[in-house]
């Protein structure tokens, strides 16, 4: 199926990280739920009749999830009175 027939929502924003480069005013094209695309906008234009999600200032960040926690629940998991935990 051509590219064209499956896009359903372009997102641009201001920057896009992946794990091996920044991309400055990028376009994000997803089709069927799935990143079909990545370009910057001065490159490449919005393909007509794909809905276009202008995200601002922000910065996108495809698959990125944070690990990083000091808690959760209602206690610090840094915390050394372990009856917490048991709660």
């Amino acid at each position: 199926m051509p590219l064209l027939k499956r896009l359903y929502a372009g997102f641009c924003c201001q920057e896009l990280i992946t794990p091996t480069e920044f991309v400055e005013h990028p376009l994000l094209l997803v089709a069927d739920g799935k990143i079909v695309e990545i370009a910057n906008r001065v490159d490449r234009e919005v393909p007509a009749g794909v809905r276009t999600i202008d995200l601002g200032d922000s910065v996108i960040a495809p698959g990125y999830i944070d690990l990083h926690i000091h808690g959760g629940a209602g206690f610090d998991v840094m915390d050394d009175n372990a009856a917490h935990c048991l709660r």
